[in-house]
């Protein structure tokens, strides 16, 4: 059993020395990231090799979320780091782009009258870069009756209500 001692040992050492570098020689990547619009939110990033940290404009430090939310347009860089148990570290980055969210300022004006039937407030969204879109749709609580089309209607009852503008290709953010 002696004479297994030493073939036993230097077994057990390569295999560790195999299991710490083998992050170390691995190729790591981040999947593509579609284009995300300013503002709306968070993106999950996936990645060839769990255990890693995300940095980087955008993300949330400790998770693989992406958020957009104070992202204005451009182009940025996602940076994926692991550290292998030796200590080495491997990098992968990918460039995604945000691309600039459209607003619109809302207006309202008059009042319901709850004792008065035929009370009504007009709405209307104030659309910047309006070129950008050809047209939208409000949308109310149930009951309301919402007239006419596009940035401008009225309605006769009181809710909260919003406004949807739909952007002239697939290409621009709403």
């Amino acid at each position: 059993m002696h004479k297994l001692l030493p073939f036993l040992t230097l077994l057990l050492l390569a295999v560790a020395r195999l299991g710490a570098q083998g992050i170390c020689d691995s190729t790591i990547t981040i999947a593509p990231i579609q284009p995300l619009c300013a503002g709306t939110g968070e993106a999950y990033l996936s990645v060839s090799h769990p255990g890693g940290v995300f940095s980087g404009s955008g993300l949330i430090y400790g998770t693989s979320y992406l958020n957009t939310e104070y992202l204005g347009a451009g182009i940025y860089t996602a940076k994926y780091t692991i550290t292998g148990p030796g200590g080495c570290t491997v990098e992968a980055t990918r460039q995604f782009e945000v691309l600039d969210a459209e607003y619109a300022f809302p207006w309202v004006s008059g009042d319901i009258d709850c004792s008065n039937p035929n009370s009504t407030v007009m709405l209307q969204a104030f659309l910047m870069n309006s070129n950008n879109f050809w047209g939208g749709s409000w949308y109310g609580p149930s009951g309301s009756n919402i007239s006419g089309f596009g940035n401008t209607v009225t309605t006769d009852y009181a809710g909260k209500y919003f406004f949807q503008a739909y952007p002239v290709n697939s290409n621009d953010c709403p």
